[in-house]
């Protein structure tokens, strides 16, 4: 307080800390100073001048600088000494402070709560914001720097050296395979006539003795790939697993000069054509129930179309009755 700056033990003590203060903030509103009615260099109603004890501060405790002094107002409840400083009344007294110290410590006040809508701290701030940060000093100026002139180094001239490419190597072309990625569970199979699934069991492809995939063809909506079947069978029926990737029995006998034709089940009927002479095919009966596979012109065994399915030539699949016309291709 302003009151304790007059031979206190308080203010002895502040004395010999002072190198470890980095500022003081003296309260000028206990009614031994009153800046508010009497301003800051006069003392009217107040015992001493707040100029008097800002001085002493200055001088006395921190050897000449002003900037570790921050000045004290009472904003509200301080009516009894007449020293509630308004912020515009505040305004005035650091506007006097600035013409004896340029470069002060600013200004506090309590308390904060009554502060409304920083209605006080505001115009105070806009006041002594130019000064803010002057003990700092103006910021140091920076000379430019002049590099030396770059002499000039003789460059030397360059060789050319030929550069010797080594001959290409012809890197052979790695044969196409029947890739799994492309027609599902492991590709064709050397020596096995058969039909393979598709990824998911969407749909089959053809692969015959040689090894050699054909075109695929996809199941009708609600059909699965059966494996077991060779055909297209309905979705809750099939186990979609990819068969052995080992070599699986022909599905049909070699080749024979004396082969008698097998036996065609009770209503089926005929084969609607003749099994190819070479090669390797499926051929439906003349009914539509179902297909044979032919092999080099022998007729295989026969295999019945799921119920509800017909089976379509031109798909080389069974697909739903409404939609298949059951006539014999030419």
């Amino acid at each position: 307080m302003d009151a304790d700056l007059d031979g206190s033990k308080y203010y002895d003590i502040l004395k010999e800390r002072s190198a470890d203060l980095d500022f003081l903030m003296p309260q000028f509103y206990n009614g031994i100073t009153r800046p508010v009615p009497d301003g800051f260099a006069s003392s009217g109603t107040g015992t001493v001048s707040a100029k008097s004890v800002y001085d002493t501060l200055v001088s006395d405790m921190f050897g000449g600088a002003p900037e570790k002094v921050v000045f004290g107002f009472c904003i509200d409840d301080c009516g009894g000494t007449g020293s509630n400083a308004s912020g515009s009344q505040a305004v005035t007294v650091m506007q006097q402070v600035g013409t004896h110290y340029p470069c002060h410590g600013g200004a506090f006040f309590w308390v904060a709560f009554k502060d409304y809508g920083g209605s006080w701290s505001d115009v105070v701030w806009a006041e002594i914001a130019p000064s803010s940060g002057c003990s700092a000093g103006p910021l140091p100026t920076v000379s430019p720097t002049v590099s030396p002139k770059p002499t000039d180094s003789p460059t030397p001239a360059p060789t050319n050296i030929p550069t010797i490419s080594p001959p290409p190597t012809d890197s052979p072309t790695p044969r196409p395979t029947n890739s799994p990625q492309a027609f599902g569970c492991q590709g064709c199979q050397t020596g096995v006539a058969e039909l393979r699934p598709l990824a998911n069991c969407q749909g089959f492809y053809y692969c015959l003795e040689s090894g050699q995939s054909l075109g695929s063809v996809p199941c009708p909506s609600g059909t699965t790939f059966d494996y077991g079947l060779q055909t297209c069978n309905y979705v809750d029926q099939v186990d979609c697993a990819c068969p052995s990737s080992g070599p699986s029995p022909p599905l049909a006998p070699p080749p024979s000069p004396a082969v008698t034709p097998a036996p065609v089940p009770a209503g089926t009927g005929q084969i609607c054509n003749a099994c190819p002479v070479s090669g390797w095919n499926l051929i439906g009966s003349d009914d539509c129930s179902g297909f044979f596979h032919c092999t080099d012109g022998i007729r295989g065994v026969f295999q019945s179309c799921p119920p509800g399915l017909l089976w379509v030539q031109s798909i080389m699949g069974c697909d739903w009755e409404d939609r298949v016309d059951c006539a014999c291709s030419a």
